[in-house]
C-alpha cells in the first residue's frame, strides 16, 4: 500500500509525494528566482519551484547545502513532512 506525504512551505503551497517503499521525514522546497535575458540566454529563464524529499534531516540539510553553493538566485526551505494516508 502506498504511503502519502504531503509537506506545506512558508508561502501556503502544498507539496505532495507518494512512495510505495520509502518513508519521507523532510521535504526540500527549492525556490529559483527569474533571471533576466542576457547575451548567451535572450529569453533569460523564468522562476521555478521544484521539490526534494528526504528520509532523515540530515540528507535534506545536505541538499539544501548542495543547491545553494555559490548561488544568489535560490531560496530552499526544509519543511517537515507529513504521513497523511497508507502505511505508519
Amino acid at each position: 500500500m502506498p504511503t502519502k506525504h504531503t509537506a506545506t512551505d512558508s508561502a501556503g503551497r502544498v507539496h505532495k509525494r507518494t512512495s510505495a517503499s520509502r518513508v519521507y521525514s523532510h521535504c526540500v522546497v527549492i525556490n529559483v528566482a527569474a533571471r533576466p535575458p542576457t547575451d548567451m540566454w535572450p529569453y533569460g529563464s523564468a522562476a521555478y519551484t521544484r521539490t526534494e524529499w528526504a528520509s532523515t534531516l540530515t540528507n535534506a540539510q545536505n541538499t539544501a547545502r548542495r543547491w545553494t553553493r555559490n548561488r544568489d538566485d535560490v531560496t530552499v526551505e526544509i519543511v517537515p513532512a507529513q504521513i497523511v494516508g497508507g502505511k505508519s
